[in-house]
């Protein structure tokens, strides 16, 4: 979990463009993230606190690609611990 300093309220960040090329790699990639259980869909109805964008990039074999996540807009608020326990 994310600790957040308690007046911070993230914002939602422009919309970024998807290339059309990406389209049919972005889908089955995130089909296959649904599959292993790294992402689930939420429910449109229920609000949700953030929204991130997704920073996609090829990678050395053609048509496949990377997905990253901008978390710029919530780092922005984040609690930073100068020194880690443990």
């Amino acid at each position: 979990v994310l600790e957040h300093e308690p007046e911070f309220m993230p914002i939602q960040p422009s919309r970024r463009p998807l290339p059309h090329h990406y389209r049919e790699p972005l889908s089955e990639q995130n089909n296959l993230m649904r599959r292993e259980g790294v992402i689930k869909d939420v429910d449109p109805n229920k609000p949700i606190i953030c929204v991130l964008n997704m920073v996609i990039t090829e990678k050395g074999t053609p048509g496949e690609i990377t997905i990253y996540i901008d978390a710029t807009p919530i780092n922005k608020g984040a609690k930073i611990e100068k020194y880690h326990s443990g």
